[in-house]
């Protein structure tokens, strides 16, 4: 539910509360799913080997549920597309999408938009958008579509976007949400050539990744 709702802070804190309890009890902290999950949170945190762990090993302990099997395939194309392995990130998102319990996105977009396929990525995250109703999911495509926007030089798509994410933000203002609003905002300013408001709203973007210990996206 932390996840789901962007309150990865709290997030952090329950899986620290669990290692602590099974410290004291002698258990096992996390098993099966719990490692995917743990592993959406590492990748977050820029604790990208740890997360491949914790999904491999989610991956072996539980290979018959599909679910967490496509939840962790997703994890490690994100780690990968983010290191730069295109191969591995293709080969880890096809295996998202054909298991098909969650969409590959938006990484498989980043991807295309690497791969010089920018106008494939914003398609598929349009398409992505159109079913998509969870306010720190959807902010997270709506930031994908201005920061590849803005990178291909489509400023109005990028404006556009940006746009949605401050009603998002307005509907909904969690810190998730709005950290993808200051992003994209800034994003679409820098497409425009507006650089000193900017780099002004990329600073405050960049103040709300690191309050959610988000180095990445920082």
């Amino acid at each position: 539910v932390c996840q789901e709702v962007g309150d990865l802070r709290r997030a952090q804190q329950w899986c620290d509360a669990t290692r602590v309890a099974a410290g004291r009890e002698r258990t096992i902290p996390l098993l099966g799913d719990c490692r995917v999950h743990h592993a959406q949170l590492l990748t977050w945190q820029g604790d990208w080997r740890e997360a491949e762990q914790e999904a491999h090993a989610g991956i072996e302990e539980l290979p018959r549920d599909l679910l967490h099997v496509c939840l962790a395939s997703y994890e490690l194309g994100e780690i990968a597309l983010r290191r730069g392995d295109f191969d591995a990130a293709q080969e880890h998102l096809e295996r998202t999408h054909q298991l098909g319990f969650r969409s590959p996105q938006p990484a498989l977009a980043h991807l295309r938009a690497a791969q010089d396929r920018g106008r494939a990525a914003m398609t598929m995250l349009r398409v992505s958008l159109e079913d998509e109703d969870l306010p720190v999911v959807r902010s997270l495509l709506l930031s994908a579509v201005a920061e590849i926007g803005a990178t291909c030089g489509d400023s109005a798509t990028a404006e556009v976007a940006a746009s949605e994410l401050a009603a998002l933000a307005s509907l909904h203002p969690r810190e998730c949400v709005t950290a993808c609003w200051r992003s994209a905002t800034g994003a679409a300013a820098l497409a425009r050539g507006d650089t000193a408001n900017a780099c002004r709203v990329l600073r405050d973007a960049a103040r709300r990744w690191t309050r959610l210990r988000a180095p990445h996206r920082t």
